[in-house]
């Protein structure tokens, strides 16, 4: 999962995935951007071996966006996704990568760390 706009993923995670009480298992090589906000559904596990890729909110053609007050809105909506540690990561730092730009942590570092489970 490479991603997309983060409205309709907060719409689909909270109405549908945990309304539902619905599983999440991510086993792809790698989980990009908005895919990373599934760190936080209720029912969540993951292979060890799946790269999640953080990187910040942006609009595509305007650079103008980041810092904005959209940008942090945007920013905290995300971090409201993940565990404490990577929350606050991700605020001071992640959010602030462009789209081609990533943080990576392995699905084996976030079972480690007791975020996730593993599949």
């Amino acid at each position: 999962d490479f991603g997309g706009n983060i409205y309709p993923r907060i719409h689909y995670i909270e109405n549908v995935i945990e309304k539902k009480n619905q599983s999440v298992r991510i086993l792809a090589a790698e989980c990009v951007s908005a895919c990373t906000m599934y760190i936080g559904v209720t029912n969540v596990c993951t292979a060890p071996y799946t790269r999640f890729r953080f990187h910040g909110p942006w609009v595509a053609g305007d650079p103008s966006y980041v810092g904005s007050p959209a940008f942090n809105r945007a920013s905290r909506a995300i971090a409201r996704y993940y565990p404490p540690s990577i929350r606050q990561a991700f605020m001071a730092s992640y959010r602030h990568l462009g789209p081609y730009e990533f943080h990576t942590i392995t699905g084996e570092e976030l079972i480690a760390a007791g975020y996730i489970k593993a599949c």
